[in-house]
């Protein structure tokens, strides 16, 4: 399948105001992302608003809820995938925070004020903790490049290049 080539074919649909057919392609097109890995939020939270224009908000709810939140999270995993568990979740907590940042302008479209402040917390939540385990991730990351360094240039950390000293600072003058 043609990921792109369909994403447009559905953003083409909905700009002229056909939204029950722009879901139906990116229903389609969103496991195969899913499967491929390297696409931002912005394209999984594409159809939200599409389900709000088409009188579909809360079957766009639990679309979200129920695809789109696994969807991002496989995705970052694949994408991720070199790099830490911590960064892993980080990116993954940032997709899911997009989403529910999606559905709260959708909620807010819809002037549902509950459903927009629970969209809101956990939209900042997610955010939270997107910044709490990016930090974790960086402290893993250089962690393991202080241990190369080590296995590379040797103990002596004075010997070691200037530039590898003044990335890894942070662990050496702890």
């Amino acid at each position: 399948m043609d990921i792109r080539g369909t994403t447009k074919a559905a953003t083409a649909l909905a700009k002229n105001g056909d939204y029950d057919g722009a879901i139906l392609l990116l229903k389609l097109v969103v496991p195969e992302m899913a499967k491929a890995g390297g696409f931002p939020s912005s394209s999984y939270t594409k159809i939200i608003p599409y389900f709000q224009k088409a009188g579909r908000y809360k079957e766009g709810v639990k679309y979200a809820e129920s695809t789109l939140i696994s969807a991002t999270k496989k995705d970052c995993k694949k994408t991720f995938s070199h790099k830490c568990k911590e960064i892993q979740h980080a990116f993954q907590n940032l997709g899911i925070s997009s989403i529910y940042e999606k559905l709260k302008l959708c909620a807010k479209r819809e002037k549902l004020t509950d459903d927009e402040s629970n969209f809101e917390h956990l939209g900042k939540d997610f955010y939270s903790e997107y910044e709490r385990l990016l930090g974790e991730g960086e402290t893993v990351g250089l962690k393991r490049e202080y241990e190369e360094a080590k296995d590379l240039f040797g103990k002596n950390i004075n010997a070691w290049p200037d530039s590898v000293r003044n990335r890894l600072a942070r662990l050496i003058n702890t």
